[in-house]
């Protein structure tokens, strides 16, 4: 192989697969997690309040699955059950989350 060749073979455009850590996310435009009451529970205020994931739901570089029990807490104000939840417990591990208005 001439020089010539080999400059002309090196100019090309190529891609050798690097990878970087960033990677790739996709992001949602939604801003709600379409859930509901997990059995037939009583609730007081300030107690816990079980409720099943009706979609997938991503959290923290993890996908919760669909049919995930998630635990918050249920505040009575007026006519209405307002739930909390703070944290999510999946695969062994806790999350930290901010989750209200449900």
């Amino acid at each position: 192989m001439s020089n010539a060749e080999f400059v002309a073979a090196l100019s090309q455009e190529r891609n050798r697969g690097f990878n970087t850590a960033v990677g790739t996310a996709e992001v949602s435009d939604r801003n709600t997690i379409p859930a509901c009451v997990h059995g037939a529970q009583s609730v007081t205020d300030g107690q816990t309040v079980r409720l099943r994931l009706l979609e997938p739901m991503a959290v923290a570089g993890r996908t919760i699955p669909r049919n995930a029990v998630v635990v918050g807490t249920g505040k009575i104000q007026g006519e209405r059950l307002d739930i909390e939840v703070t944290s999510l417990e999946y695969d062994g591990t806790i999350i930290p989350v901010e989750l209200g208005g449900l």
